[in-house]
């Protein structure tokens, strides 16, 4: 189970991380000469980012009981176990990336796609004791971000001849697991489902870039939301084991959460021999 200090640290150390890159592209722009490069962000080019994400993703179970026997009435009034969770996706995540961009005056126009894989998995295990109508039970949910990939659409402005500063969004999609298991350790395992499928959404940010030469150094936050998944977990008797009856608990989860990185991209194509006139 996720505890709250590992939670803070993994926010501490993304906090920390988007300082540091921050800091290294206003390091660069104030360290190297303004006529360092050719100043012309335009061209296809290829990279490579690592950084941190965090985010606390809900999940919210529902009871659907069709057996006659009000399980799930007595469930929210007896509380026996948990209906909902907060999982916490935070690690390290890191990748690559390829787009093109297209300058006009200090306007910089680009198209970039990138995949990423890190350390993003939450595990919340509860144990609950016995109630009037339950025996003790233990309930675990897991979740676990195993890729996210983007295609997003860049809007520039370009500072001065090296320095571009930018917004972007555009689509998301990642592989992501979850499973839900309820169990009563004096009888067994009562309700379990699990899945992992290509969730699609969405995602947002912005961020700042440097280039000198043919090379560059960017620092980047992107929020990204892949919506919600419902698992179904049938469950079955249990005194005595008769196979599955018509009760099911349906987690919902949702996968949402904040990426904080650095990149370093390489620009194909010839310099110009003359920089591009931004005044």
């Amino acid at each position: 189970m996720l505890t709250s200090g590992r939670v803070g640290y993994a926010r501490l150390r993304a906090g920390s991380l988007a300082w540091r890159s921050a800091i290294a592209v206003v390091f660069l722009a104030a360290v190297v000469p303004a006529e360092a490069g050719d100043g012309n962000w335009s061209g296809a080019y290829v990279g490579l980012n690592a950084g941190g994400a965090w985010g606390s993703s809900d999940t919210n179970v529902g009871c659907v009981d069709n057996t006659g026997f009000g399980i799930c009435t007595l469930a929210a009034a007896e509380n026996p176990f948990p209906f909902n969770f907060s999982n916490d996706l935070n690690g390290f995540i890191g990748g690559a990336q390829a787009g093109y961009n297209f300058q006009s005056g200090k306007m910089v126009f680009g198209i970039e796609a990138d995949i990423a894989w890190g350390s993003l998995d939450a595990n919340t295990s509860v144990s609950n004791g016995a109630t009037a109508s339950f025996v003790p039970s233990v309930v675990s949910v897991s979740q676990d971000l195993e890729y996210l990939a983007t295609l997003r659409g860049r809007l520039g402005y370009a500072v001065h001849n090296h320095m571009l500063v930018y917004a972007t969004g555009g689509l998301a999609f990642g592989e992501v697991s979850h499973s839900y298991a309820l169990n009563f350790p004096s009888l067994g395992d009562y309700a379990r489902a699990s899945e992992s499928k290509t969730q699609t959404g969405w995602t947002v940010g912005g961020g700042g870039e440097y280039s000198f030469g043919r090379w560059s150094l960017k620092a980047e936050y992107l929020y990204y939301d892949l919506g919600e998944e419902t698992l179904s977990a049938q469950a079955v008797e249990v005194t005595p084991a008769t196979g599955p009856i018509d009760l099911f608990f349906n987690p919902e989860f949702e996968t949402k959460g904040h990426i904080v990185r650095m990149g370093l991209n390489f620009k194909f194509g010839h310099r110009s021999r003359q920089p591009v006139p931004l005044k």
